[in-house]
């Protein structure tokens, strides 16, 4: 008999051997090895590229310098990256470079010999094969070129002059009420310049860096003096001073609300490689000291010992090797960030003879002192506006307040005279006088560089110099490599950080927006008018024009952005034929957009050819970035985009973490993943900066390939391809530009009522669109609109918006408050032509060019609402189009998928799958991805009717799918997907030939292979447990089926008891003990584990076509098995399971499994749960073979419950689904009854179903309400679901129900109180009613905590209830302290996913330990929106 054989190994499934091949049709593709370059171009998808990916889909390496370098070291680390698939490299200068953490990178950075280890590193890279990528600063942001932009120095062998001009700059605005009729005569408030300063024989030391005295290497014991006046916190002085970071400092703190801990005392400081350490506790200064006091200080250091004296009384000392160890070195000043301080009649004197060493009453200004001097500040513009109202326009010193009038907006500037003073004669009424002054940025510093000032934005001349300095010495130096081994280089986190959310700008630029000197002409350019006397709309309400003159200022803003600094830059890179990478600061909300990069992200985004984003700190998948970074590339129609991943996450990173966060970046649209970081070293503090290090010192390092091999086969299929996204969510740019003050949006510190609504709406809407599978892409506003700065010929044609090769059938409107009409009119054509358009959350009131009357008109009649106070509406065009407002999200899916063809459907749906869909030429491919971690069961179906084939990246085999059924205008996959497990789908025309793959229809086994067996097919099926097993079939368009029995116990083997353990580390003892965490033996140990034990095998248990695996169980956190002394086999992430079929034998087995954690216990001190934790089972499948007849017909029932086990408490109630899957030729229909412990109810304890199924798998959901009694003791309990067919088939299912009292419990059940909950960070004033806390979030780090003392014992551990919902999905976490350990940390927290929408209970375990609890905090989500929480509980562990 002629066979075919078509087979499936994903999931372990052996492969069956084929008797003769389906001929496939190839396909014109790249070839699966050698070094494509990053953009080119791809053909149709090819299996064997797939298999074996080309390195440009494999992680990139960030390839942290950190150390001191060495050509041996370098070339053994190249080796080592690709032994393991890793051929593509940053090279990436970071902290640390040079040899002497915190000391030596600024200097070595841009040497000779750092170039010259560039070029071995280059030249090796070559040899090998290898391509490499520059990155474009030390540490970062970028632009400031290790401090030479500004501060200037060596490069290369050559002096760089210093620019202090090209400081960043920003404009405050200085408010005072003024009421007239009167005659104003006062000094315009101009601050004291930022940075050193000497004025009349006084040094004013205004924060900024460290500035030491020229002379002075060699001095050592000596007496420093000055008169000091403190006039902000703090004044500080430094001796024994090597360098900048190797010090001894002093500071003298006033008394003031600010400071109260260290109030009027002075500190004792050494500072080693730039960290200060303080030595003993501060010393009084014995006498209350106020802001603007003079008093004469002096200071003594001989040896180990620092001497005080405070106008000639000596008020204390501290003695400390760390002081000796500092032993000679020059004198020097300091402020740090908000301080101020004066200093004058300045003398240094040996204490040994008297010699006086130095003395300065800076008559000659800063001659004798190593430091630049900042340039000052002045004024630009003062402006006089009338109030609108009562109140003052100035609040707690800030220019805030009361509604102005613009249009009485009177300029002043010409009225300061040469004396600095203004002169007005100010007419009758109240009015708001603005003083607008631009000032330098001394107190933010690069990241890591304490002591480098940050460069100016908006200055072309300075981005130019930086690019002479960096990007032009390596095109000296290297340009041969451009565009062969060097791809491109990395431009990180550039923007304004004038007002950053962590006020990192220092206090004075706070509420302050972009500038640079001469901005006002350039604002006056761009915008068409004098937009500077109109930008106290920034910070108040001016009426009408405030939304105009916002929008104005931003857009001039983006332009000078994109003028002076990204388009120079890229323009560089494409003359020298190297890609320009992006990595913005703060994807994650839209207040960052604004504040950081400057109003539009895609504005800013438009001139880089490779747009990049990073995941730092830890995967919460409810964020955007994904979405984001890929909608920039389809916008501007670039090949890829990147993905910097890992930063931050810490040492408990694991291979398993690694696969869920790339398949999670993936499936949002990234297509490069660059692994953050491979550090060269990790001695000392590299360690703990921004770890881990994913290169050689990681314990999973031996298993980088697997996932380096996983991420490129992941990559492969999208790479080169165009998106098939069904949907366009419009990005609210204008309303990014026009919502909100400086002083409100804040960022992921807070923005705000107004912009925190668009930006929830914005991120809950993108969330509901991804798990309801309707991929999308973001739309800026701009674009829509037509706007010269994002022309990018997205249009609207036949009812469709048509974007490159893109076609979005439908246009989602996030909430906005802020719309142009412009943007409008295009939405208006889609409808017009029959397209659909449905806005959610809100309609906007106000429009960008202040036409807010013609807005409300249009958008009325295109929705039927009314936007200012909008209902539910639809409203259709003629042309079949549709308009729909949704008050909420909550219909947002259903409505969308009424009116289009998603592409991509799954049934049943589940929120934890996103899809991606893609096609490459004729080719379509589809990524499904598991988000959770719990296996997922779903019919997958997309809108392509071929064959589809199976492409698994965690093995690289490429087969039909098993079972699948073909329709005229789809296909449809039944998967089982297992936690975070990410699959293609592959179609290719011609590939196999449809009709002629026989293929199974539906199974409830699962299936492996399919032949043609003379007139019937024969499947091949793995089953674990007893019972019927169907199978139908197609072929030649005959349908087939047939049934099978298994009778076999299939009763798994457990391997429990005591195991062989010991440490894979010299002198280890091996002991007798249980599975479970070897943290009990030693928690610090992170390494290798060795598990040993015998099994016996009873005689008959491996009969011909049993399969056994063996489970492991929970394993933490890499499993390597061996049975009776074979090799190795490696599990490195779920499920860890393996067949080990072959391994066994009748008889005494010998199971070894080396378990290998990761490096948190040992370098973080965390005592993570490692090593083999099971339970482990040898787990019996039967392999058989199921013949399936023409046209014969099955019948199946099954029954399972979710969930299988729950928590409730006395009286309490759990919602149990029971989930029927059967077959039937017509009908699958019959009764379900729920039975449960006498005095509970059910509700309802018997229901009929009834669904057509026509000889195809159907499932249906019933749901009953089991309620325990009140009465009921502590316990587990059974309920019991039997379905019975109307054709007499039963199937039963139990769910074990745990009925547990709470040990506390906070319902709300009193209107008012918040039962001790207090809102300690970024929320709104609690709301109780109604048995519900009610509150809402004002930025990304929102949390409350209980204030009232707990106690509740941990020696079992316990679990925390958290009932809530919200109104956006997110994450959440809880937070707790012990009576042996206070404080609220990470290692103390658990996270959990959090869904928006209805009401859900949480459930987190704090794990037991010999200790009590004593505070609890929870973090409701990550992200800004409405929070409503029903009940917190701690119940006792061992949850169910």
């Amino acid at each position: 008999m002629a066979r075919r054989f078509i087979t499936w190994t994903a999931g372990g499934v052996a492969a069956l051997l084929l008797a003769a091949a389906v001929p496939l049709v190839a396909a014109a593709s790249p070839s699966g090895t050698g070094q494509a370059g990053w953009d080119a171009r791809t053909g149709r998808l090819d299996p064997g590229t797939f298999t074996d990916p080309p390195a440009t889909d494999r992680p990139h390496a960030f390839w942290f310098w950190n150390g001191k370098l060495t050509e041996d070291e370098l070339s053994r680390q190249l080796d080592e990256m690709k032994a393991k698939g890793i051929e593509e490299f940053f090279i990436h200068p970071r902290q640390g470079l040079g040899g002497d953490f915190g000391v030596t990178e600024n200097g070595y950075y841009l040497s000779k010999d750092y170039f010259d280890k560039v070029g071995f590193a280059l030249a090796e890279a070559k040899r090998r094969g290898m391509k490499a990528w520059l990155y474009d600063d030390l540490n970062w942001p970028s632009g400031f070129a290790g401090g030479r932009t500004v501060s200037g120095g060596d490069v290369d062998g050559r002096t760089v002059p210093a620019d202090p001009d090209y400081l960043p700059w920003y404009l405050t605005p200085v408010a005072k009420d003024v009421t007239g009729p009167v005659d104003y005569d006062q000094p315009v408030p101009v601050s004291v310049p930022s940075g050193w300063s000497v004025s009349e024989g006084v040094l004013t030391v205004n924060g900024g860096e460290v500035g030491l005295a020229k002379d002075g290497a060699d001095w050592s014991g000596y007496r420093m003096e000055f008169d000091l006046t403190v006039d902000a916190l703090s004044g500080g002085w430094t001796m024994h001073s090597r360098d900048a970071a190797n010090l001894v400092m002093v500071n003298l703190t006033t008394t003031s609300p600010y400071n109260p801990e260290a109030a009027s005392t002075f500190g004792v400081h050494v500072r080693v490689n730039g960290a200060y350490q303080l030595v003993g506790a501060r010393i009084p200064a014995g006498t209350t000291m106020r802001d603007g006091e003079r008093h004469h200080v002096a200071t003594d250091i001989r040896g180990d010992t620092v001497t005080l004296f405070l106008d000639g009384r000596e008020v204390g000392s501290r003695s400390d090797p760390r002081i000796g160890a500092l032993a000679k070195g020059r004198v020097g000043l300091r402020s740090g960030q908000d301080e101020r301080a004066r200093f004058d009649n300045l003398k240094v004197t040996a204490l040994d003879g008297g010699a006086t060493l130095l003395a300065d009453d800076f008559s000659a200004g800063l001659a004798r002192w190593d430091v630049t001097q900042s340039p000052a500040s002045s004024l630009v513009a003062a402006v006089a506006l009338r109030k609108r109202g009562d109140g003052s326009c100035v609040t707690s010193g800030q220019a805030r307040g009361s509604a102005l009038d613009g249009d009485s907006a009177v300029e002043l500037t010409g009225k300061v005279g040469a004396d600095g003073r203004l002169r007005w004669d100010v007419p009758e009424g109240h009015w708001c006088l603005l003083h607008l002054v631009q000032r330098p940025l001394v107190n933010y510093h690069p990241d890591l560089e304490p002591d480098q000032p940050y460069v100016d934005m908006l200055n072309p001349q300075a981005t130019q110099k930086f690019i002479d300095i960096t990007h032009e010495t390596y095109a000296r130096r290297f340009g041969d490599d451009f565009g062969s081994t060097i791809q491109g280089i990395f431009n990180d986190e550039p923007g304004f950080y004038n007002n950053f959310p962590d006020n990192r700008g220092g206090v004075d630029s706070l509420g302050s927006i972009p500038w640079t000197p001469g901005f006002r002409e350039y604002l006056t350019g761009n915008a068409g008018y004098d937009l500077t006397g109109r930008l106290a709309a920034l910070w108040y309400d001016t009426g009408a024009a405030t939304t105009k003159t916002r929008i104005d200022y931003y857009d001039a803003l983006s332009d000078r952005y994109n003028e002076a600094h990204t388009k120079p830059l890229a323009d560089w890179a494409a003359g020298h034929h190297i890609a320009l990478i992006s990595n913005p600061l703060v994807e994650e909300d839209l207040g960052s957009h604004r504040l950081i990069e400057g109003g539009s992200w895609f504005e800013m985004s438009k001139h880089y050819q490779l747009p990049g984003m990073d995941l730092i700190s830890g995967l919460d998948t409810n964020v955007i970035t994904p979405k984001l970074n890929s909608s920039v590339a389809h916008l501007f129609d670039r090949k890829r985009n990147l993905a910097e991943t890992f930063g931050a996450f810490g040492w408990d990173l694991s291979m398993e973490e690694m696969k869920r966060a790339v398949a999670w970046e993936v499936a949002g649209g990234v297509d490069l993943i660059d692994n953050h970081a491979f550090y060269y070293s990790i001695d000392g503090q590299r360690r703990y900066e921004s770890q881990p290090s994913e290169f050689f010192q990681n314990t999973f390092w031996p298993r980088f390939g697997a996932y380096a091999s996983f991420t490129g086969r992941l990559v492969e299929p999208a790479r080169g391809a165009t998106p098939v996204n069904p949907v366009g969510l419009l990005y609210p740019s204008s309303s990014v530009m026009a919502e909100g003050t400086p002083w409100t949006v804040r960022g992921f510190a807070g923005n705000g009522p107004g912009l925190s609504e668009v930006d929830g709406s914005w991120k809950g809407t993108s969330n509901a669109l991804l798990a309801a599978q309707l991929d999308f892409d973001y739309l800026d506003e701009l674009a829509l609109a037509g706007d010269p700065d994002l022309n990018v010929g997205l249009t609207v044609d036949e009812g469709r918006l048509r974007l490159h090769d893109q076609t979005f059938q439908a246009l989602v409107m996030p909430k906005t408050t802020v719309l142009s009409l412009e943007a409008l009119a295009a939405a208006e054509r889609l409808v017009a032509q029959g397209g659909t358009l449905v806005a959610v959350d809100g309609l906007p009131t106000r429009e960008a060019e202040g036409r807010d009357v013609e807005l409300r008109q249009r958008l009325t009649a295109l929705f039927g609402t009314d936007p200012a106070a909008p209902s539910a509406a639809r409203r259709t065009s003629g042309a079949g189009g549709l308009a729909v407002y949704l008050p909420s999200r909550a219909d947002l899916a259903a409505t969308l998928k009424e009116r289009i063809d998603p592409g991509v459907t799954l049934s049943p749906a589940s929120p934890d799958i996103r899809v991606r869909h893609v096609k490459r030429a004729a080719d379509d491919a589809v990524l499904v991805t598991n988000l959770s971690a719990a296996t997922v069961r779903t019919d997958v179906t997309v809108s392509v009717p071929q064959v589809p084939e199976i492409w698994d990246p965690e093995t690289g085999r490429t087969d039909v799918a098993p079972v699948f059924r073909l329709a005229d205008d789809r296909v449809t996959v039944p998967m089982q997907l297992r936690p975070y497990q990410a699959t293609w789908l592959v179609l290719r025309p011609g590939a196999h030939p449809i009709g002629q793959t026989p293929h199974a229809t539906a199974s409830n086994a699962p299936v492996s292979g399919i032949a043609v067996d003379g007139e019937a097919l024969r499947a091949r099926v793995a089953v674990d447990q007893p019972g019927d097993v169907y199978v139908t079939g197609r072929y030649r368009g005959e349908t087939y089926g047939g049934t099978v029995t298994v009778d076999d116990p299939l009763t798994p083997i457990a391997l429990d008891g005591p195991w062989q353990f010991r440490f894979d580390r010299e002198g280890a003892q091996t002991v007798a003990r249980p599975l479970g965490s070897w943290t009990a033996l030693d928690p610090a140990f992170s390494g290798t584990g060795v598990y040993r034990r015998d099994v016996d095998i009873p005689d008959g248990f491996r009969t011909d076509g049993l399969r056994v695996l063996l489970d492991l169980g929970s394993v933490r956190d890499l499993a390597a098995v061996s049975v009776n002394g074979s090799p190795p086999r490696h599990v490195d992430w779920q499920p860890y399971t393996l067949d080990v079929t072959d391994l066994l034998r009748e008889g005494t087995n010998t199971v070894e499994v080396r378990v290998t954690n990761t490096q948190t216990n040992a370098f973080e001190g965390r005592a993570n749960p490692s090593g083999l934790l099971g339970p482990v089972v040898l787990r019996p499948q039967r392999v058989l073979d199921v013949t399936l007849g023409a046209g014969e017909q099955v019948r199946s029932l099954a029954l399972a419950a979710a969930p299988a086990s729950a928590r409730v408490l006395p009286g309490g109630s759990v919602q149990v689904t029971a989930v029927i899957d059967g077959i039937a030729p017509d009908r699958l229909s019959g009764a379900l009854a729920v039975s449960a412990p006498d005095g509970w109810t059910v509700q309802p304890a018997s229901q009929r179903y009834d669904v057509a199924s026509s000889g195809t798998p159907v499932t249906l959901r019933p749901t009953a309400t089991v309620t325990a009694g009140k009465s009921t003791a502590d316990g587990t309990y059974e309920v019991k679901l039997t379905a019975t067919g109307d054709d007499g088939r039963t199937a039963t299912a139990t769910v074990q129900v745990v009925v547990t009292h709470s040990l506390v419990a906070w319902e709300f059940a009193r209107d008012g109180d918040a039962e001790g909950w207090t809102a300690a960070s970024q929320l709104t004033p609690f709301t109780v009613s109604g048995g519900v806390l009610a509150t809402s979030t004002t930025g990304g780090d929102p949390f409350l905590v209980q204030s009232q003392p707990l106690s509740p014992d941990l020696a079992q551990g316990l679990t925390v209830e958290v009932t809530m919902s919200t109104s956006v999905s997110s994450q959440g976490q809880v937070f707790w302290t012990t009576a042996a350990q206070g404080g609220f940390s990470e290692d103390k927290s658990a996270r959990f996913a959090v869904t928006g929408g209805p009401t859900r209970t949480y459930t987190i375990t704090i794990p037991a330990q010999g200790t009590r609890l004593t505070g609890l905090r929870l973090d409701p989500t990550t992200t800004q929106g409405d929070i409503r929480i029903d009940a917190i509980r701690i119940l006792p562990g061992g949850g169910a």
